[in-house]
């Protein structure tokens, strides 16, 4: 008498609905995708696509931005609407700006971008197919309600942030999902990322009716920040901010006594008297868990800043995105100062890969605003800069003949002028990195890349050399 096993239950396959007027897409799909677990149906237009999704109830949607009725943002919010929706991995016709903020602000699961990654695809696939179905098992919708609309002019049109690199795209998507409620913000870079551009585009998308206010903490005194920020006379920041947005700058450099009031209102905001308390945000260049560990910053205020946190890249780690950083930057300063923009040659893009950018965005910014002031009002071509930035040729034969490359060297008096020049309004956050990653350099120079001298000698602990080595972009190997 023979014996039957039961076979092994196969998971059933998901629908995954694509909504794209290119015939290919939903094709390479097909191909992208294990036919076994996955059914890909599609429609060609943002209509059919949303009957499509209706009917048959997918377990993920993957939604082109561009259609040829209806334009993709305007399917996302349809889709959401739609009984049981399912996740939706929208694909913005550009990877830079705008577009990539308002898919997530209004609920896109995730971005996905084209030409597809065949890694990116399927990993995106799988994670909102694994959340539609824990969401339907729990009856619960996989994303959260409607957006509130934006004011039109809240949100300037010329894309005040410009990048397709997989860094920026990490940022757009971070800006569009925390701005979709009042938590705080913690905005985390180096020098002239960019933090208060973020700042003010959270600001816009977010819809405050209220006024924008920034405070920069190491222009007061212990008792002026206490003051300024939280005082009744005269009205503090905290309520003048009512409504609107708080931008702390620098918050590494609050005092302990300002910690502790900011840290207490931000658990109960109700309690300042503020009709309505303001949306924080709060930026960074220091390593504030280095900062928590040596006692010099809350570690309640961090926890409470960090549940909103977005770190933004420092340009040597986007050099990708250089070429449409320039040709902004050139078209803004041929505005501005009423001449024909430079053109920008291979070479020249190159040569501006090759330099340090310790101020970043803003030193780009100045740099190629003076190289136009310069060449004046005919326009032509952007010359190429040296390697690195040239010195007095006097010191540079003194070094030489020391046998000193200069890397531990800095002149002051440059590197202020040049970072007034570029409208730096970080510039003594920008001095102190730059003092110590020459200190840092040196020091491990010194110690044969021995971290653990190196901290010793310092006077700090292993972990907080590594973590500020990291902050500052030192490349080590040990």
């Amino acid at each position: 008498m023979s014996t039957h096993y039961p076979q092994a239950s196969r998971a059933p396959r998901r629908r995954v609905a694509v909504i794209d007027d290119d015939p290919n897409v939903p094709l390479l799909l097909r191909g992208l995708l294990d036919s076994a677990r996955y059914e890909v149906v599609s429609a060609g237009t943002g209509a059919a696509g949303i009957d499509l999704v209706r009917a048959q109830t997918p377990f993920a949607v993957v939604l082109d931005g561009v259609l040829p009725d209806v334009p993709g943002l305007e399917v996302l919010e349809q889709l959401r609407d739609v009984d049981d929706p399912a996740p939706i991995l929208f694909v913005p016709a550009r990877a830079t700006g705008s577009a990539p903020i308002e898919a997530m602000r209004r609920g896109a699961f995730e971005l996905l971008l084209k030409p597809f990654d065949a890694g990116a695809v399927r990993q995106a696939v799988a994670t909102a197919v694994r959340h539609c179905e824990s969401s339907r098992e729990r009856n619960t919708p996989p994303q959260e309600g409607k957006r509130p609309a934006i004011p039109s002019e809240g949100v300037a049109h010329d894309e005040p942030l410009v990048g397709q690199s997989a860094a920026m795209l990490e940022v757009f998507k971070a800006i569009g999902r925390c701005s979709t409620g009042r938590m705080p913000i913690l905005l985390i870079g180096e020098p002239g990322v960019g933090k208060e551009t973020v700042a003010h585009l959270l600001h816009a998308y977010r819809g405050c009716m209220g006024p924008y206010l920034s405070f920069h903490c190491p222009a007061y005194s212990a008792d002026q920040v206490t003051s300024e920020l939280f005082g009744l006379e005269g009205g503090g920041l905290w309520h003048r901010a009512s409504g609107g947005t708080l931008v702390i700058q620098d918050v590494g450099r609050l005092p302990l006594l300002a910690q502790t009031q900011l840290a207490a209102l931000l658990q109960q905001p109700e309690a300042a008297g503020a009709p309505t308390p303001p949306c924080l945000v709060a930026t960074s260049a220091d390593d504030l868990e280095s900062l928590v560990v040596e006692g010099r910053f809350r570690s309640d205020l961090y926890y409470l800043l960090s549940s909103g946190r977005i770190d933004l890249p420092a340009l040597r780690r986007r050099l990708e995105d250089l070429p449409l950083l320039v040709e902004r930057f050139l078209a803004d300063a041929a505005r501005e100062l009423n001449v024909e923009p430079m053109t920008v040659s291979a070479e020249a893009i190159a040569a501006l890969a090759s330099q340090p950018w310790p101020g970043n965005l803003d030193e780009l910014r100045g740099v190629l605003r003076r190289m136009a002031m310069d060449r004046g009002s005919g326009g032509g071509e952007l010359p190429t800069l040296s390697p690195v930035p040239a010195r007095e040729s006097s010191v540079a034969a003194e070094e030489a003949a020391r046998g000193d490359d200069g890397r531990y060297r800095t002149d002051w008096r440059e590197m202020v002028d040049r970072r007034l020049e570029a409208g730096s309004t970080d510039l003594y956050a920008e001095c102190l990195a730059e003092a110590e990653r020459k200190i840092f350099c040196r020091l491990l120079e010194h110690t044969q890349g021995n971290q653990a001298q190196a901290s010793r000698i310092l006077g700090i602990s292993r972990a907080t050399l590594r973590k500020k080595l990291r902050v500052l972009g030192i490349e080590t190997d040990v």
